[in-house]
């Protein structure tokens, strides 16, 4: 069970915010270590919805949660949260037991896919929820338009997540600019912050700092890397 951290940044100072916890199947995980047939095999145990699949899930979170002590003070630590895993009646609970695994000042986000924010009264619930174990909530995956947004008055995660197609190639693309300078507003008028993914050259960071985007993830700012990585 072995989790890699990729930075998170604010754009205008580029400095850290934070850092997503990865643990899917990845190529850089065969380039350090891994065997085909092991990953072949941990990727077919993760794709099963089934009991085991969900207290993996749990234990890398886990996991984690008690690296994040080494790294930055006052950083964010974002968690990713499978989609079999939304309507379990455990998880605000299980991820409530992660904040008392936390040394110092770290704080931690849950990541919802965008795919499961359909139901409102329900993530609204669900999103009060987590605030009330203190605990942060992103919507990730975005791909949608600011009206989308807009229907979330009721249940406002912290931050918004743009899938990596929203982002690559911004700087070449009028279209992808139109469509984030107008989800820049609409974000701030709930109080939830931006966060492109998948940012991987300066062009495209200066092009999103430009329209106002607050934070990027992406190999521009470093590869996913043990924790052991990041502080020695």
């Amino acid at each position: 069970l072995v989790n890699h951290f990729q930075p998170i940044v604010e754009i205008e100072s580029e400095s850290i915010f934070g850092y997503r916890a990865i643990h899917e199947t990845n190529e850089f995980q065969l380039e350090n270590g891994v065997s085909m047939e092991d990953e072949r095999a941990r990727a077919s145990v993760a794709g099963l919805e089934c009991r085991l699949t969900l207290q993996i899930n749990q234990q890398h979170r886990l996991i984690a949660a008690e690296q994040a002590s080494q790294l930055q003070r006052g950083s964010h630590i974002f968690l990713g949260i499978h989609v079999s895993e939304i309507s379990s009646g455990y998880l605000p609970e299980s991820l409530k037991a992660l904040v008392d695994t936390i040394i110092g000042d770290c704080r931690l986000v849950a990541e919802i896919p965008d795919a499961c924010v359909c139901d409102a009264p329900f993530t609204g619930q669900f999103v009060e929820n987590l605030h009330e174990c203190g605990i942060e909530v992103a919507f990730v995956g975005f791909c949608r338009g600011p009206s989308q947004i807009a229907d979330w008055a009721n249940a406002a995660p912290d931050f918004v997540k743009l899938a990596p197609a929203m982002v690559r190639g911004i700087n070449q693309s009028n279209r992808l600019q139109q469509a984030v300078q107008a989800l820049v507003p609409a974000t701030q008028d709930l109080g939830t912050s931006l966060i492109a993914t998948g940012v991987d050259n300066e062009r495209d960071l200066t092009c999103l700092r430009e329209l106002g985007c607050r934070y990027a993830q992406g190999n521009y700012f470093g590869q996913p890397e043990p924790v052991a990585s990041l502080v020695g």
